[in-house]
């Protein structure tokens, strides 16, 4: 969904004179062909195409399915839903628990392990 409706989607700007306010907007008021692509678009460009959102005509990049659109558009409006298109969704929990606020996976439980730096606070690596 951010691909298509976010503003922040790297699919808003192609030069000055094809430009939107997010990638519907982008594709819909200007002929937009594959080739002024950037480099960097294309593979999000290729992942709407696989999942039948939008396609290649040849000289022009547009919506595959209005009506699919029009489905999208109320879901992302209404925020019901909060990935990517395409995005697989996983059948169950994490592998291991994570700690809450942290990046990074929960360390292992056992005995006698202490801390290499205070509590709270980062090893700066000699700075």
């Amino acid at each position: 969904m951010h691909i298509l409706f976010s503003d922040q989607s790297s699919l808003t700007y192609i030069n000055d004179e094809m430009r939107g306010e997010n990638a519907i907007d982008l594709l819909l008021r200007n002929k937009v062909s594959y080739e002024s692509l950037h480099e960097y678009q294309r593979p999000l460009v290729d992942r709407l195409i696989e999942h039948g959102i939008i396609e290649n005509t040849g000289g022009r990049i547009r919506l595959k399915d209005p009506d699919l659109f029009y489905v999208l558009r109320s879901l992302n409006d209404n925020e019901a839903v909060a990935v990517a298109v395409g995005t697989a969704l996983p059948g169950g929990p994490p592998h291991r628990s994570q700690r809450a606020e942290l990046p990074h996976w929960a360390p292992a439980l056992g005995s006698g392990v202490e801390a290499h730096v205070g509590e709270w606070m980062l090893d700066a690596g000699g700075w």
